[in-house]
């Protein structure tokens, strides 16, 4: 798996990247979230940062597993690891697990492997996640989601 540098753009762009991949697709209501919330303007300075960061990451994941595409978007805990610790600004990170909640809500669909990676999130960065969806004032999730993610973090 490339490295980019700590708290980049594409640090950043890949880990939502990896948030949207997690379930083994990147859904049409996840990718129209994103570009509806003007994210990708945020985080990149070049209009074709997540595409670049895209393709990378499914080649390196294509590179590292001989599996199904499904089995291959399921990353090891140490690969997770080595991702998450490329951002380490205490704000950036919060923002990014705030976003990567809105993703994998953003189809009404939260998987198993969804929540892999914001319990890895929450757990590495030190997030109080109850915190975060509960003081979020732009948020787009129901009181039900918000419920569901907070309780499926938490076991």
């Amino acid at each position: 798996m490339r490295s980019y540098p700590k708290n980049s753009e594409q640090s950043v762009l890949r880990l939502l990247v990896l948030v949207m991949l997690a379930d083994g697709h990147l859904a049409k209501e996840e990718l129209s979230w994103l570009k509806n919330q003007s994210l990708l303007q945020r985080f990149s300075n070049s209009p074709d940062a997540w595409e670049t960061v895209l393709n990378g990451f499914c080649e390196d994941l294509s590179y590292q597993h001989n599996l199904s595409w499904t089995e291959a978007c399921s990353l090891d805990n140490q690969t997770l690891k080595s991702l998450l610790q490329e951002v380490d600004d205490t704000d950036l990170q919060a923002e990014v697990f705030k976003l990567a909640v809105h993703l994998i809500a953003a189809d009404e669909y939260i998987s198993e492997k969804e929540f892999f990676v914001l319990r890895a999130m929450s757990t590495q960065w030190n997030i109080d996640h109850r915190a975060i969806l509960q003081h979020n004032q732009r948020s787009t999730l129901s009181q039900e989601q918000q419920s569901v993610v907070a309780l499926s973090l938490t076991s």
